[in-house]
């Protein structure tokens, strides 16, 4: 589990050093700092819970990314993370998170979608095999 906290923290320290808003916003509000370290956590633990071999881990890993895609399907495909954060930075609704593929340069390229789907798709199939063995 340590895994993902450390992916995370260092998602969160690359986007506090990338994201203008985080860097205006560090001595005005600690909420934007706990609301981004969330969702990288959050975000981390979507793509590559596969990776832990403990079964209540595995189980929670197959929930999170249904209750997620629930989520932005009833949020006008938006997630409600994102909008706080963007809300507090005074962005644009539609800004996306700075994740790890948005840092990659993946998220606004055209293979985004395909690329995401990969690593949900195949992380969840993963995770599938280690619990049926």
């Amino acid at each position: 589990m340590y895994e993902f906290l450390i992916l995370a923290l260092i998602a969160f320290i690359l986007d506090i050093k990338t994201n203008d808003c985080i860097k205006e916003q560090r001595y005005k509000s600690a909420m934007i700092y706990i609301n981004l370290y969330f969702h990288h956590l959050l975000n981390m633990f979507v793509n590559f819970g596969w990776i832990s071999d403990n079964p209540m881990v595995l189980k929670i890993y197959l929930i999170m990314p249904i209750i997620i895609l629930l989520h932005w399907k009833t949020n006008d495909g938006k997630c409600a993370v994102t909008q706080h954060a963007n809300e507090i930075c005074g962005n644009p609704e539609n800004e996306y998170m700075h994740d790890f593929l948005y840092l990659l340069g993946i998220k606004e390229s055209k293979y985004y979608d395909l690329v995401q789907n990969t690593i949900l798709f195949g992380g969840m199939t993963i995770a599938v095999r280690k619990l049926l063995k």
